[in-house]
């Protein structure tokens, strides 16, 4: 069973399942907030291709089709949707990003599994 919730390297950072409980629907929300949001999304964002990911990154508050990559293997997750809300003018008041991929439990478990994939590399 996949947590819904987890914390990134003690930093606060935090990333959840927003869209509800993980059950076959279209579109699933994962939101990720706090100091580290940012580097969360550049993981994924990051091909095996594509060295560049400034180049990538989604303006503040403007939704941006993007492929997602597990950042261990290279493999393609998902696209879909990214929005960036850099603190403090986000609903939370922290640096948040907002994951819309598509709502099958395989690809919400892939980009958990890519998360805390980040974090184990984080803790080194």
């Amino acid at each position: 069973r996949v947590g819904l919730q987890r914390v990134l390297m003690q930093s606060d950072t935090i990333y959840a399942l927003s869209s509800g409980s993980i059950t076959v629907t279209g579109v699933a929300v994962v939101r990720i907030s706090g100091p580290l949001a940012d580097l969360c999304l550049s993981s994924l964002l990051l091909s095996p291709i594509e060295s560049q990911v400034k180049e990538y990154f989604p303006e503040p508050r403007k939704a941006l089709l993007k492929n997602l990559y597990c950042p261990n293997l290279g493999d393609k997750i998902d696209r879909g949707l990214v929005l960036w809300f850099p603190a403090p003018r986000s609903f939370t008041g922290e640096d948040v990003i907002e994951l819309h991929i598509h709502g099958s439990r395989a690809v919400i478990i892939s980009v958990f599994a890519a998360l805390e994939h980040i974090d184990r590399l984080l803790q080194l």
